[in-house]
């Protein structure tokens, strides 16, 4: 019901931050309820390493992982060099792109933080939501339950919710009224359901 289109500016990392975004929002009449419940084939998964102002050895190190891991050749692996931001950092990026979605994943580093160990972080949520078979991992699930409760509904398929989509539907209850349903659809697979404001 709205179209929208994000721009980055400037990447930014922790603790440094300064990182900007531009969103312009072309708002519609009226939001739509939408069912987010298969993401068919998954027809690539990519990945990508970022880097600022830290020794270049890090992300051959976790795309070495990210590869061996996820099972993604060596072609669908990039290192990115990151300039002009304020501080040094690195990243983990991972894109699952199916017939009925795109899901991405990242992963940061932080002092003290093995390269390894940002790159095995990415890879056990990617193989969760791999394994699960849901359209949308546990952060866009946080994210989905305001727009789906602003346009009156909806439901989507997901992982195990995390202790942020709980507190989110609890806070939406509380502001406007619509209910959230959270069931198992599954082994690994949740059906979350969002309902009407009241």
């Amino acid at each position: 019901g709205c179209n929208v289109e994000m721009k980055l500016i400037k990447h930014g990392f922790y603790p440094a931050g300064g990182g900007r975004i531009e969103a312009s929002i072309e708002p519609g009449e009226k939001l739509s309820p939408v069912d987010i419940l298969e993401r068919g084939e998954v027809r690539e998964v990519r990945a990508r390493s970022l880097l600022s102002r830290l020794p270049g050895h890090i992300c051959g190190r976790q795309l070495e992982v990210v590869g061996r891991r996820l099972h993604i050749g060596h072609e669908f692996c990039k290192t990115e060099m990151v300039k002009g931001s304020d501080g040094p950092g690195n990243a983990v990026i991972v894109e699952v792109e199916s017939e009925k979605i795109t899901e991405v994943f990242t992963s940061f580093g932080d002092k003290n933080i093995k390269a390894e160990t940002v790159a095995q972080r990415v890879c056990d949520e990617v193989l969760n939501y791999l394994t699960a078979k849901v359209p949308a991992g546990a952060h866009l699930a946080d994210q989905l339950l305001i727009p789906l409760a602003m346009a009156g509904g909806g439901a989507f398929r997901t992982v195990e919710p995390s202790l942020h989509t709980e507190t989110n539907a609890w806070v939406i209850e509380k502001f406007i009224g619509a209910k959230t349903l959270m069931k198992r659809a599954g082994n690994e697979a949740w059906e979350i359901r969002v309902g009407a404001p009241s």
